[in-house]
């Protein structure tokens, strides 16, 4: 009598590991994302994000005018820049570039817009200039750079498994 309970909890057990392992793979994936002044490591912003979400970083580039949106990607405890668009100040489409022609791109100026660009950060510096403006988006918040460590200050993104 005792040699099948010992079966049945062998068993049960059994299936609550198979259980546990298969939600790692069901369940996505904490990142916790922090943002931080640089400089005094004041805590900006946490929140917890899943692979594939966004974190959108816009700012004014003050050498041509042009508002930026940079969007990054959570994966696999790591930030992607996925996307990067100089906007068109008439309100016109970006034209389409390839991501090799980026280094070319951001230092002659214009408008265009880069997809599939796949560079992995584990963390990110921020500068706060005053024609910048810089905003960080994440989860639907608006966090402004410049509010939070003033012009001159600095912002770290950083990314851990939650």
């Amino acid at each position: 009598m005792l040699g099948w309970r010992i079966t049945a909890l062998i068993l049960l057990l059994l299936l609550l590991s198979f259980l546990l392992v298969l939600s790692n793979y069901i369940t996505p994936r904490c990142h916790l994302v922090t943002l931080l002044d640089y400089d005094s490591g004041r805590l900006i912003y946490s929140t917890c994000l899943n692979d594939g979400e966004a974190i959108v970083y816009k700012w004014k580039n003050s050498l041509f005018g042009l508002n930026v949106t940079e969007i990054f990607l959570v994966r696999n405890d790591s930030l992607v820049l996925s996307e990067l668009i100089y906007e068109d100040p008439h309100g016109n489409y970006e034209p389409l570039v390839k991501s090799d022609d980026l280094d070319y791109l951001c230092h002659e100026g214009g408008p265009f817009h880069a997809v599939n660009i796949s560079k992995v950060y584990k963390e990110l510096i921020f500068m706060v200039g005053k024609v910048g403006k810089p905003k960080i988006i994440v989860n639907g918040d608006l966090i402004d750079l410049e509010r939070e460590v003033g012009f001159g200050g600095r912002v770290l993104i950083k990314i851990s498994d939650g």
